[in-house]
């Protein structure tokens, strides 16, 4: 069960465009700003940090579904898959039909 909900999570990731475009676009052009150093961080792979980031976040704007899909990709990065699972779910609450 949990290797399809894992599968589920990886095409909801390449549904959201900062990770589906070309790398020559600017990816944090439609990114809102309170959201880009979090984004930059898991660009250039610093997953922890972004974890750190979103984490924090996430306690003010739990209802976003941005900052709840940026804190569990940072989680998965990082392999911390329960976590990951929950902010991904937490996301498909939010917005159901995406």
């Amino acid at each position: 069960m949990a290797r399809y909900h894992l599968l589920f999570v990886l095409a909801l990731l390449l549904s959201f465009p900062v990770f589906a475009a070309p790398p020559q676009q600017n990816l944090l052009a439609d990114i809102p700003i309170e959201l880009r150093a979090g984004v930059s961080l898991l660009q250039q792979n610093k997953n922890s940090e972004a974890y750190e980031f979103f984490s924090k976040l996430q306690s003010a704007k739990s209802d976003d579904p941005r900052v709840n899909f940026y804190l569990g990709l940072a989680a998965m990065r990082l392999y911390r898959y329960e976590e990951a699972i929950s902010a991904f779910d937490r996301v498909v609450i939010v917005v159901p039909d995406h």
